[in-house]
């Protein structure tokens, strides 16, 4: 994106911060992947955007499907958001099932460890093939929706255990 994008994106978007924050809501910016956006695709961009924009119920929220794609590195990008971490979508680098794909959850988990993070985080994966194109799923990632939240959450709290955040 050009200069003159982000300085447009974050005129727009700290209009919506100022009227968020008149409700008290905070919002969070989501780097997601080069086929979905051109703007905000890691989180050093999330960061600069939330810079560009200036408000302080701006924050990041981070999504492994798309860090699986844009990120050099889950620790290193985990911790760069830092105390400005909102959210995090925990996912399979195909969607399905936590653990089953190559994700470098040690380094999510050991990066969120060491920062002691007690925001939000989301089981963000998709079971049903439909016509719905907005799940961009063609084949079962999961024998059935119960089985994926079963096992995903199970090696979630194990990951969380493992890294001193059990909640």
């Amino acid at each position: 994106p050009s200069e003159q994008t982000w300085r447009r994106s974050a005129e727009s978007l700290r209009e919506v911060a100022d009227l968020a924050g008149e409700l008290n809501v905070t919002l969070g910016i989501e780097p997601v992947n080069r086929y979905e956006s051109d703007l905000v695709n890691t989180c050093e961009q999330a960061i600069y955007l939330k810079q560009l924009i200036g408000r302080d119920n701006i924050r990041i929220h981070l999504d492994t499907y798309h860090m699986n794609i844009e990120e050099k590195s889950f620790y290193e990008a985990t911790s760069l958001a830092g105390a400005d971490l909102i959210h995090y979508h925990l996912c399979e680098n195909d969607r399905g099932i936590p653990g089953t794909g190559h994700v470098d959850w040690d380094g999510i988990f050991r990066a969120l460890g060491e920062m002691n993070y007690r925001g939000y985080a989301a089981l963000e994966s998709f079971v049903d093939c439909t016509d719905n194109m907005n799940t961009w799923v063609w084949r079962r990632l999961a024998p059935d929706g119960d089985t994926l939240v079963r096992e995903g959450v199970a090696f979630i709290r194990r990951m969380q255990r493992r890294h001193g955040l059990a909640p």
